[in-house]
């Protein structure tokens, strides 16, 4: 199917699984319980629209726009996105586990109470969106930039963050442990009640940060660079700086 208009239709418990949909326009239709597993789906606007309790499992998504849509209970799993749009989405109770997606940027995005288990978000942009009460175990964030941004009451066990740029973000009562921030930066950002135990920050750069209640507990902060506000405030927490060097306000 190719090049058909849906805008503002009711398309509820509608099934293209297994489908190839080729620039079809769904801007502002209630997709509600609707069925693109399988689905190989390129240029399609689901700008605005309502995707509640949608499965896009095993489904290939390439150069699509989420502008603007609503997510609830929905599947991404094994889901492969690619050159999409996701500015001012809203995505709540839903299972992005094991979505790989390349070349996306997400802006202004609010994921709430959502799986994102194993997602792989290497070297995508993440900016002024917000992560609340989610899973990010074992997530692949490699080289991200991620900036503004909020993550609140999550698990981000194991998450790999290597040579990603996070700056002005906000990081508050999240479990952290066994995550790898090496080559990482850290900057401007509010860092609080934080369990980073057995996390690796080796090689990274820690600057203008705050840190409170934190746990650091067999963290590796070897050739780790600490602006001096940053070592004096992590000391506090018992971090085994040893092998980290401290660094003045010019660096």
């Amino acid at each position: 199917m190719q090049n058909v208009g849906f805008q503002d239709s009711s398309l509820r418990k509608a099934s293209f699984n297994n489908t190839n949909l080729n620039g079809i326009d769904f801007a502002y239709s209630d997709l509600s319980n609707a069925f693109f597993s399988g689905a190989i789906l390129e240029k399609i606007n689901f700008s605005n629209a309502l995707l509640d309790d949608i499965d896009f499992s095993n489904a290939t998504l390439i150069n699509c726009n989420f502008t603007g849509a609503k997510i609830r209970r929905g599947k991404f799993d094994l889901t492969k996105v690619v050159d999409c749009a996701f500015k001012d989405l809203k995505v709540e109770d839903v299972n992005w586990g094991t979505t790989k997606i390349q070349r996306c940027h997400l802006e202004n995005v609010k994921f709430t109470n959502s799986c994102l288990d194993r997602i792989k978000l290497r070297k995508e942009t993440i900016n002024n969106s917000e992560f609340i009460n989610c899973s990010l175990k074992k997530a692949d964030l490699e080289r991200c930039n991620v900036q503004e941004s909020i993550f609140g009451e999550c698990v981000l066990d194991e998450i790999i963050l290597i040579g990603a740029e996070l700056c002005n973000i906000e990081i508050t009562k999240t479990s952290c442990r066994n995550a790898n921030l090496s080559n990482s930066s850290i900057e401007d950002s509010q860092l609080i009640s934080i369990d980073f135990e057995n996390t690796s920050f080796t090689q990274a750069i820690l600057k203008k940060n705050s840190w409170e209640h934190m746990k650091f507990r067999n963290s590796d902060f070897r050739h780790t660079q600490i602006f001096t506000d940053d070592f004096i405030k992590l000391k506090k927490y018992d971090a085994d700086l040893r092998w980290s060097v401290e660094k003045n306000e010019d660096f």
